[in-house]
């Protein structure tokens, strides 16, 4: 619990700081504009947080060690997520419920080992997107924070919200994607790794060192050599596709005028 809790705390922090900025805006720039009610003087960042689970004793625990936060769930469902029942109906329906409660979060706090977080980061990139596979019954703890209005998804509210989470263990990925490299952004003098190179991601240790194979540029080949570098020195690349006439919309046709249409004669 307190794992997730702690990007919790950092989240609202942000929060709290972007908030108090806008506050003072006026001040710097002699702007009188009225602020929207949430970063007005008077209102107050709402701790709100949704918790899914199949560990029913994590609603206990979270209200007792953060008497702050206001946490939201269903300790049923949780049960219902159990080995003995976790193939019914009511599981089935209870894991849906949790997927479309937390589409509706501003920030998601969970582990991409779990395939109920995985669904969630794909739904955020299409609004329409809903698929439960059998794998998505497995250990997870979800932790959504709740946004002022939740009448809309991710989606429509945020934008591109891939990037609003918080993974406790794996990258994201999907099984059979496209080469996804990672790119140095900060030398390293160890392992000769420089700014520009490109390596293949396998994985994050949690101890500040991650796992990376040299990949060619191009190319799907990667070096044979594993290597222990700090994680920090890497970042995801953003693939730029050029949009080129083929993508232009139709030019829609001219409506006829009503004096270029030829009437039958009476």
């Amino acid at each position: 619990l307190d794992e997730y809790m702690f990007y919790v705390e950092e989240y609202f922090k942000k929060r709290e700081a972007e908030q108090l900025l806008m506050r003072r805006k006026d001040e710097w720039l002699d702007d009188d504009t009225e602020l929207p009610e949430e970063q007005s003087s008077s209102s107050s960042i709402k701790r709100r947080v949704l918790i899914t689970t199949d560990d029913a004793s994590i609603f206990e625990e979270a209200r007792r060690k953060y008497p702050d936060y206001e946490f939201i769930g269903d300790s049923q469902r949780a049960k219902s997520a159990e080995l003995s029942s976790r193939y019914t109906h009511d599981a089935l329906v209870a894991v849906i419920t949790d997927v479309v409660a937390l589409s509706h979060t501003d920030y998601l706090v969970c582990t991409f080992s779990s395939q109920v977080c995985f669904l969630l980061i794909l739904s955020t990139k299409d609004p329409g997107f809903l698929l439960v596979p059998a794998s998505t019954f497995r250990f997870h703890v979800g932790f959504g924070i709740l946004c002022p209005n939740s009448k809309a998804t991710r989606v429509t509210r945020l934008g591109d919200a891939s990037a609003c989470f918080q993974s406790l263990d794996d990258v994201y990925y999907y099984g059979g994607q496209q080469a996804w490299p990672y790119e140095v952004i900060i030398p390293d003098s160890r392992s000769g790794l420089k700014v520009g190179d490109l390596v293949a991601f396998h994985g994050n240790h949690w101890d500040g060192l991650a796992k990376v194979s040299v990949a060619t540029a191009g190319s799907s080949r990667l070096s044979e050599e594993a290597l222990l570098v700090p994680a920090y020195k890497f970042q995801q690349r953003l693939l730029s596709v050029p949009f080129g006439p083929s993508f232009k919309p139709a030019a829609t046709p001219p409506s006829p005028s009503r004096t270029s249409l030829k009437l039958p004669a009476a």
